[in-house]
């Protein structure tokens, strides 16, 4: 069975944010840019971190995903008042929720024919040390279900990724007053590397590992661009192909590009 896959972190729900607001307010020009992504890319299964407002939060604000992407069947997994994750897919699904590391991990078993496809979300805090990652995530991993897809905005940098510290400071002096401090932690990389040695393959070509943050929607300068959002697979995961999709709908719909793949299970 041949299937599509799409992650994205839709940035605060597609909501305006601010500390002063007594409100959010939703940005219809770019849910409409995302709507027009899914539309093209057509995934049987769309995975979204930072999907705010799904359920019942103290703004009294909601947003029926489920309804605005046109997919049958959701799973959402809250870990803080309007802050959660979900899945949205064309085929029938279960979920529970499961404490892993500062947030929550949502874990979903897809049913597509006669298979179950298991896969997990997560979102870990920016501020989250990958040491404590490792920690929070060892129980919430495992034992494994296959085929296994954990996917999301890890918050990690990869070490088969190349970065260049200085110039990451300086870009990230731009918003961040703690801008040293803030790219040290980032470096110091031992997520990525713990989760391939449980032997979880990062399913992105080598040629296709490109930046999934900043779009142009937050800045323009490019120099604070890293790979945060994955897809990792086990083996029983055939992988056809995997992009990041740049376009002028997803410059603007998010901070963060979305990634797709096409897998065989």
């Amino acid at each position: 069975m041949v299937i599509k896959v799409m992650t994205w972190n839709v940035l605060y729900g597609f909501h305006k944010y601010s500390e002063d607001m007594k409100r959010p307010k939703l940005e219809t020009e770019r849910l409409e840019c995302a709507k027009a992504v899914v539309e093209k890319e057509n995934p049987d299964i769309l995975v979204l971190t930072e999907a705010c407002f799904a359920m019942h939060n103290s703004y009294r604000e909601v947003l029926d995903y489920k309804r605005e992407f046109k997919f049958p069947y959701a799973a959402y997994g809250q870990w803080q008042d309007e802050w959660g994750n979900m899945v949205l897919s064309k085929y029938p699904l279960t979920s529970e929720i499961k404490k892993a590391g500062w947030r929550a991990m949502l874990k979903t078993h897809i049913s597509i024919d006669d298979k179950v496809l298991h896969l997990d979300v997560i979102h870990p805090a920016p501020a989250e040390i990958d040491a404590s990652k490792i920690a929070g995530y060892h129980q919430a991993l495992g034992p494994r279900e296959t085929p296994y897809i954990l996917t999301g905005d890890f918050n990690a940098l990869s070490d088969e990724d190349k970065y260049d510290k200085k110039k990451l400071v300086k870009a990230f002096k731009e918003f961040d007053k703690f801008a040293e401090e803030s790219v040290t932690r980032l470096l110091d990389i031992s997520f990525i590397p713990w989760l391939r040695k449980t032997k979880l393959i990062d399913a992105m070509p080598l040629k296709e590992r490109k930046p999934t943050i900043p779009t142009s929607l937050i800045s323009k300068d490019k120099l604070s661009a890293m790979r945060l959002d994955y897809f990792f697979v086990d083996e029983d995961v055939d992988v056809i192909s995997a992009k990041t999709i740049y376009n002028v709908n997803t410059e603007k719909a998010s901070d963060h590009y979305p990634i797709c793949m096409t897998i065989k299970i």
